[in-house]
């Protein structure tokens, strides 16, 4: 899993690159990794391993616990999630009890746990629209957009598994509000198939703000 962002606010842009079956040694099963991060810094002369990093759920500042299963990095985004004039990292971890999502914010040093760094988002986060619930994969996709202010993304986040009233896994697509520090749960949004306004209808398995990519 890849994603891309002038994290240092130097000019070139850094490579995130996540394993999300790290820590899994049976090939069978890749969808039970804990998880892990790297962050691989630009120069003008490409990607270089000097001052690289690496994540997981276990580093220290970040929120949460590494388990097998978690799928730490199942789904990168980077944007400007704060008002800082670099590049933050939004991290998927679907298989994390019922799902979660983690911010770090870059900075001249690379990404960090500073501010509101290493803070985990669930479904259980005051603010957040809705109930975490077993399979609910909360954090299977993300995706940052400006679709709150050009110059600020927001925290948009895909729960494929989420049941709408009756419907098994219909799914649903939750949006952070945004914040001078970061994604704010208060005033989050969250919309499925069945929201006012929205075209179509919530299906049975249809997992609304699913990805196409499977692990197993």
């Amino acid at each position: 899993v890849l994603a891309s962002g002038d994290v240092h606010g130097d000019g070139p842009d850094d490579l995130v690159v996540a394993d999300p079956a790290f820590g899994c040694h049976d090939p069978g099963r890749p969808d039970y990794g804990s998880g892990v991060v790297v962050l691989l810094p630009g120069s003008a002369r490409g990607l270089t391993t000097s001052d690289s990093q690496l994540w997981t759920q276990d580093s220290p500042g970040v929120d949460g616990a590494e388990r097998l299963g978690n799928l730490f990095g199942e789904a990168l985004a980077m944007g400007p999630l704060d008002r800082g004039d670099t590049a933050d990292l939004a991290i998927g971890a679907p298989g994390d009890g019922t799902g979660s999502v983690t911010v770090l914010l870059g900075g001249a040093k690379g990404l960090s746990t500073a501010g509101i760094g290493g803070t985990r988002y669930t479904q259980a986060t005051p603010g957040i629209v809705g109930t975490a619930e077993a399979g609910d994969r909360f954090g299977d996709t993300v995706t940052t957009a400006p679709v709150q202010n050009q110059s600020q993304a927001s925290l948009i986040i895909g729960v494929p598994g989420e049941d709408v009233g009756s419907v098994t896994d219909a799914g649903s697509v939750t949006q952070l509000s945004i914040s001078r520090t970061g994604p704010d749960p208060r005033g989050s949004r969250t919309f499925t198939a069945n929201t006012p306004g929205v075209k179509g209808k919530a299906g049975r398995f249809d997992h609304f703000g699913d990805s196409t990519h499977h692990w197993g």
